[in-house]
């Protein structure tokens, strides 16, 4: 893995402004022959005033929120469309023309109308990651009618594609303050070598998910080389690059608990020029680095969870999350805020299911009596602390600030 210039003490768009012709095209092509060129050096300036990324949990929806309207809705909405990006996976296969036969049956088969990327571009939401392990839930047609409705919406996606090459490649969005590249992969999308798994991996010449597998409990090298590459070519043509990884390989039972690999990864996806690190899978929060003034979040839990399991299946701490609020610079992360997200329980009668797993945002917190949002600032504090991280709660508790 080649490091990039700007992660050692010259920013990119210093480095880019300095750098000219042939230096600039060597400087990077770290992979594959992938080159900045002049489309990206003679981009119009980001405005002034720093880049403002906001990611959530992930959005396994199966409804329209806007269906049965609550107060926690508008709340939730105002913080997110202040971002510049906002981020989230989107947890579900989408029906359309195409669409395969379910591969999965009962409570864990995830898959809903187009409507609720509706519900997602009202909320704010511009950049989606597809990699994980219900793209394949309506199967090679699933993920195209996903990709399709995605893409009519107007959203910027990654992490699915045709074949392994365009699955693996960045998404770019265009915003005012700076291009924005997405690299989106899954690890373990089911269990190893069974029909889904083996299904949902895109190939050569097959629909399916951005996969790297593992190997003796680390990233398996050729899918690593793959993955750092992209993430590099992202760098080369953008002013920010988010890496988001949806991840359901755990050292123990205990799904808590933060594997070390993982820790390494993401360091090394960050050598290789990722601003941000966001990380879905499990449906639990876990903690928050800052590496070398890039945040990397372990886990945000669930922003949406249209889950259909029993009362009482999860634990309390599954239906807690948190939307993290990042201001840029060119340096790195300046500020970092987070908000803490409550999911409701859902009404008790024929709307139960479309009304549970909603979102709601710090002084909302009364849809779950006894729960306080400084309480789950508190546990986040906590399991951020082995990472060298430090949030300040603020007196209200409606959010906390992390040190950077």
């Amino acid at each position: 893995m080649k490091s990039m210039p700007w992660k050692n003490g010259l920013n990119r768009r210093d480095f880019l402004a300095a750098a000219g012709g042939a230096a600039l095209s060597a400087a990077l092509s770290p992979s594959g022959g992938v080159t900045a060129e002049t489309r990206w050096v003679s981009r119009e300036a980001p405005d002034a005033g720093g880049f403002r990324f906001i990611a959530t949990g992930q959005a396994l929806i199966a409804h329209d929120l806007r269906a049965h309207p609550y107060p926690g809705y508008d709340a939730v909405r105002a913080v997110l469309r202040q971002a510049d990006a906002c981020f989230t996976n989107l947890e579900v296969a989408i029906y359309g023309p195409g669409a395969g036969e379910p591969q999965k049956s009962g409570t864990f088969f995830h898959a809903a109308q187009p409507v609720v990327l509706d519900c997602l571009k009202d909320m704010g939401f511009n950049l989606l990651a597809m990699s994980n392990n219900h793209a394949w839930d309506l199967g090679d047609g699933g993920i195209l009618s996903t990709i399709s409705a995605v893409r009519e919406r107007g959203f910027v996606h990654a992490g699915t594609g045709t074949n392994v090459q365009e699955a693996s490649a960045p998404g770019f969005l265009e915003t005012p303050k700076g291009r924005v590249g997405l690299v989106s992969v899954a690890s373990r999308v089911g269990a190893p070598d069974t029909p889904y798994a083996l299904g949902a991996i895109a190939g050569a010449d097959s629909p399916g998910v951005n996969h790297m597998d593992l190997e003796d409990g680390k990233p398996e090298p050729h899918d690593a080389r793959r993955v750092l590459g992209a993430i590099e070519q992202a760098a080369g043509k953008t002013d920010w690059v988010i890496y988001y990884q949806h991840c359901h390989n755990y050292d123990t039972d205990d799904w808590r608990r933060t594997p070390a690999w993982r820790q390494d990864w993401a360091r090394r996806c960050v050598d290789a020029g990722a601003d941000a690190v966001v990380t879905h899978g499990v449906p639990l929060l876990h903690g928050i680095e800052i590496y070398r003034r890039r945040p990397i979040f372990y886990g945000l839990g669930s922003l949406i969870f249209h889950t259909r399991t029993p009362p009482g299946y999860y634990t309390n701490a599954v239906w807690q999350s948190a939307i993290v609020d990042c201001h840029f610079g060119s340096d790195g992360l300046e500020s970092l805020r987070i908000h803490p997200v409550l999911l409701s329980a859902g009404m008790n009668d024929e709307t139960f299911l479309a009304t549970r797993g909603r979102p709601s945002v710090g002084e909302d917190f009364g849809v779950r009596p006894g729960y306080e949002p400084e309480m789950l600032l508190e546990n986040l504090r906590s399991i951020s602390r082995p990472f060298g991280t430090e949030l300040r709660v603020a007196e209200s508790g409606a959010y906390a600030d992390v040190l950077v």
